[in-house]
């Protein structure tokens, strides 16, 4: 059986395990990371019989250290098809006179983990020769383009995540690597989509669904889909 390969970046959250989930069902072999919850880690592992197709590594993106061994073991797996950058922090809501440096520090950390983390991505693909390119998918969300009520500190990075995206795909011409980025808003579980009773219910989308249109993304072979912003809200 051909396998592709899958670097993941995020993979304890709802989302991250969504996408695993797919990712298995389409015979991709996943590496995943974990910030600090290894335990939730090893359970995502072992829901799958600990299959060899799964492996997980810590990869914290406020420390250099760690995105060096992330990528490195990364390195391991031979080829790669398909990066996505799905880490990110959860904000706390606070008004922009009540923000302090720390607040501005703390996401702007992430943020540059996250560039250094791009940057080992395209070094790991740089010499590896495959017929068709690597998908390298990033995760944004909705407020970087509505901007977002006490979110000052946190929405701009977000915008950043964007920028990133437009310039290193005109830096790249599509051949060997395309970049795109995921702007989701509001993520809900399963069960509240299918309910639906709440009319504000049904403009969101699942982490089910993201992770299709995400795999959408990946297996569509229009050349065009580079450096596209996916404003993702309604299913």
């Amino acid at each position: 059986m051909l396998y592709r390969n899958l670097v993941l970046t995020g993979g304890n959250c709802r989302v991250g395990k969504s996408i695993i989930k797919f990712a298995i069902q389409h015979n991709f072999k996943v590496f995943f990371s974990y910030c600090k919850n290894r335990k939730a880690a090893k359970n995502i592992h072992e829901s799958y019989n600990r299959s060899k197709n799964i492996s997980f590594q810590k990869l914290d993106l406020n420390k250099e250290i760690s995105i060096k061994k992330f990528f490195h073991s990364a390195k391991k797996l031979g080829k790669i098809d398909f990066f996505i950058n799905c880490a990110f922090i959860k904000p706390k809501k606070k008004k922009f006179l009540k923000c302090n440096i720390k607040d501005f520090k703390k996401n702007s950390a992430v943020y540059n983990g996250f560039l250094l983390a791009l940057k080992h991505e395209l070094n790991l693909i740089k010499n590896q020769k495959i017929p068709y390119p690597t998908k390298i998918i990033n995760f944004s969300s909705r407020i970087s383009f509505t901007g977002g009520k006490n979110l000052s500190h946190y929405a701009p990075m977000k915008a950043a995540i964007n920028l990133i995206t437009l310039i290193l795909s005109k830096e790249h011409d599509g051949k060997k690597v395309t970049f795109n980025t995921i702007c989701p808003g509001k993520i809900i579980k399963n069960y509240q989509h299918k309910r639906r009773r709440n009319k504000k219910m049904r403009k969101y989308i699942t982490s089910e669904i993201l992770s299709k249109k995400i795999f959408y993304i990946y297996f569509n072979k229009n050349k065009k889909i580079n450096g596209k912003l996916f404003l993702l809200d309604k299913h």
